[in-house]
């Protein structure tokens, strides 16, 4: 789900992107700034395509807002952008920006997108029964986003780690097609390949992202530079985008032509990838942050987040959530 970060490609890709970024951005600096575009970068997930309705629908220019959506797949080159001010928003994986806070990612989280509700899951073969089976056996898995951070926090509920299983390192894809293969004992995948695993003689699905709601979410994230001088412009963005939530609720069949458009996706394949998600609205993101009273949930999985990839090694230290987010924008959005 969401991106592939290939570490080979990764210095080719984020060069090339500063380049094209910067020529479009040295094109508009003789405009005052309150002109200059606000560059959100997004990569090709269906979870984000709501931004390319808000675009196409016009929801961006009814806010009074000049935006641009740009489609970095690769995540390194993302956060370089990102954090040169090239780009004022950006997509993420909550997991990830518990890895990339400590590590100098520049970004405050500002609003959650969706979680993933039954789109991300482990398949096994057919004699593994739960997650204390899978001691010993060979599994496929991205490193340093959802399907391992999803991996380790199930082997930890089980007193379990990553030492425990023969790691095998692939991008999702890759990892469902690997099972499907009879090449690994299980793997960390999503849809199409949760399907396809089911549908072999020798592989069933253990569990998936609907039996731990909340876990793996999708959020959006703002340069600390831009949300402190462009905050009325960040404001219009989070309008915009919920805008287009109502517009896919009210408008399926239309919303999913547009999406399945910019993403080069049938609409039925759209239509199909939309059931393991569930976007947040408005009211629930509220309630998400805890405004109004309540337990704030992005700390408590931001924190939990922190503290996996930390034991994984992946971080040297832990950034607390109570840091990293900001809520004021949403509990302001509709005030006049």
């Amino acid at each position: 789900m969401r991106t592939n970060y290939k570490s080979t490609e990764s210095h080719m890709l984020l060069v090339f992107f500063s380049i094209v970024i910067s020529l479009f951005i040295c094109g508009c600096q003789d405009r005052p700034i309150e002109q200059k575009p606000f560059n959100i970068a997004i990569a090709s997930w269906v979870g984000f395509a709501p931004f390319y309705i808000a675009e196409e629908k016009g929801f961006f220019k009814e806010e009074g807002l000049n935006a641009q959506i740009l489609k970095i797949e690769d995540q390194g080159a993302r956060r370089s952008a990102f954090n040169s001010g090239q780009i004022q928003g950006m997509v993420d994986t909550l997991d990830s920006f518990a890895n990339g806070v400590p590590q100098g990612l520049k970004g405050t989280m500002v609003f959650k997108i969706d979680d993933s509700f039954g789109g991300d899951g482990v398949v096994v073969n057919k004699e593994v029964n739960s997650i204390k089976d899978l001691k010993g056996k060979t599994v496929a898995y991205t490193q340093g986003l959802p399907p391992q951070f999803f991996l380790l926090y199930l082997l930890k509920k089980e007193g379990l780690t990553s030492k425990d299983i023969k790691s095998v390192y692939m991008d999702a894809g890759d990892a469902g097609a690997a099972f499907v293969a009879k090449k690994v004992d299980a793997a960390v995948t999503w849809e199409p390949w949760l399907s396809k695993a089911k549908e072999t003689k020798h592989g069933k699905i253990l569990v998936t992202s609907q039996d731990f709601p909340g876990l793996i979410s999708d959020i959006f994230i703002i340069n600390n530079d831009a949300l402190a001088l462009r905050n009325e412009d960040a404001k219009k963005v989070l309008r915009a985008w919920f805008k287009s939530i109502k517009y896919i609720n009210d408008q399926p069949s239309d919303a999913g032509t547009i999406m399945g458009k910019r993403l080069g996706l049938p609409k039925k394949d759209v239509m199909g990838m939309l059931q393991g998600l569930k976007f947040t609205s408005y009211d629930d993101n509220l309630k998400y942050f805890g405004v109004g009273g309540g337990t704030n949930e992005f700390i408590q999985t931001f924190n939990l987040a922190s503290d996996i990839w930390k034991e994984q090694g992946v971080i040297l230290k832990t950034v607390d959530g109570n840091s990293a987010y900001n809520s004021t924008l949403l509990s302001g959005l509709y005030k006049k």
